[in-house]
């Protein structure tokens, strides 16, 4: 079958419109994922970029509208490239060259070509909370029970909320299913806070009424809603739980949630971060059992050097293109020790004390005379007291009782996230 060349086409101008800002490359995806395999086969310089727009608007107007709706869904949601690729690698066949995508509406069509629409919510999901289990990942040594979820989220609205008005300390709330298979859920959870007034003119009430000279001024109360996400992964006779956000403000609210529909009696306390073997074995090789003679900076860096080779051999059987697995490689031929962390060490007099160098210690102890006493701190610290900072291409990421996380504020980026994630041995849950 031939196609409508783009000078005799009569598209919608909008839908033309609508693919205004794609790539040449993107809309010749789209259109071979639109195309029967029967039609004629058309590369990709057979129409230029305005071209390609207005064949595809004009052959296949209704593939078009599905692929800015779902590319629109996808930025509404700060979806990111690099976290749905590597969910892509990890859960589907489908091959890495493939995967050797450089922009985000790109993967729309690889979507259309690989029939895999119908798992959107699951992709948008994952590539969501992936950069967020870093920091806010924790784990219950009981697999919670997800069987008739919705039924105990709606008896958990019916009795919380119907009886706010019983207690002035009650917050309404709100839970919403977001997306849910047999092992993994995701929610959303909205609370109020507490109440406050917004002051505005009262002649705003009325679009139509006489602006006066002198506008009246009203209060009216209102209440801010505040919203956490979190993915719950349930096998294995345990639980991973994973946060958005920090949940220190969120704990008590996560209780009542947690007990209500969960029957987890006081969550924060029964929940921990999950450790990693890794992140313990530089802590350990560091500090524990340090000879007078042996130098403990060699010997942890030498610790990572290794467990850098083991990881980069790893990262060869990752499915994500050849050029990801290089850039992965690249950060773990750069991780270094940049620092150290005392917490309340009372046999070295130390309440709190942080060193931590610009990128690594030689240039630090370059500048100022303190590495013999960095090294016998080292030497002599509590190692239970006792973290690390590591540098990876100038991002700190500290290790401290066995668990890894970065230093200071902001998350990490995604590939220095994604080559931890393989340092760490850490195993993907979502």
């Amino acid at each position: 079958m031939s196609i409508t060349t783009p000078s005799q086409a009569d598209p919608d101008t909008e839908l033309v419109r609508s693919l205004n800002g794609r790539h040449k490359e993107t809309l010749h995806r789209l259109f071979e994922a639109s195309r029967d395999d029967r039609e004629r086969n058309y590369n990709l310089d057979a129409f230029n970029t305005k071209e390609w727009r207005i064949v595809l608007a004009n052959e296949y107007p209704d593939r078009v509208r599905e692929f800015s709706q779902i590319y629109e869904r996808m930025r509404d949601e700060n979806v990111r490239r690099k976290p749905v690729i590597e969910h892509l690698a990890e859960r589907t066949d489908i091959p890495p060259k493939e995967l050797e995508i450089e922009r985000l509406p790109a993967i729309v069509p690889l979507l259309m070509e690989y029939d895999l629409l119908d798992r959107l919510e699951e992709i948008i999901i994952a590539a969501r909370f992936r950069p967020s289990a870093v920091t806010g990942t924790y784990k219950l040594d009981t697999e919670l029970d997800l069987n008739s979820l919705a039924d105990r989220i709606s008896t958990f609205h019916q009795s919380w909320n119907q009886t706010i008005d019983e207690d002035e300390t009650k917050r309404a709330k709100r839970v919403e299913i977001e997306y849910e298979s047999e092992q993994t859920v995701a929610l959303q959870y909205y609370r109020e806070s507490t109440e406050t007034k917004a002051r505005y003119f009262s002649f705003r009430k009325n679009d139509f009424e006489e602006r006066p000279e002198k506008p009246e001024i009203e209060e009216f109360p209102y209440r801010q809603l505040k919203r956490i996400r979190l993915l719950i992964v349930s096998r294995d006779g345990e639980s991973r739980l994973v946060f958005t956000k920090n949940i220190n403000g969120w704990k008590q609210s996560l209780r009542t949630l947690f007990d209500e529909v969960f029957g987890v009696d006081n969550l924060t306390s029964q929940m921990s971060r999950p450790s990693s073997e890794v992140a313990a074995g530089v802590e350990e090789t560091a500090s524990d059992d340090v000879s007078p003679d042996s130098d403990p900076l060699t010997e942890a860096q030498s610790y990572i050097d290794e467990r850098c080779e083991i990881a980069k051999d790893e990262v060869d059987d990752l499915g994500i293109p050849s050029d990801d697995k290089q850039t992965l490689k690249t950060h773990l031929d750069n991780i270094t020790i940049s620092g150290t962390e005392v917490d309340g060490d009372r046999s070295i007099a130390t309440r709190e004390l942080r060193i931590i160098s610009q990128s690594n210690l030689a240039e630090l102890f370059a500048s100022v005379d303190i590495e013999d006493g960095f090294r016998d701190l080292l030497r002599k610290a509590d190692s239970e007291k006792l973290g690390f900072v590591l540098d990876v291409n100038d991002v700190p990421v500290e290790c401290i009782n066995g668990e890894w996380s970065r230093t200071g504020p902001g998350g990490l980026p995604d590939d220095i996230r994604r080559a931890l994630n393989v340092f760490f041995d850490e195993e993907s849950y979502i």
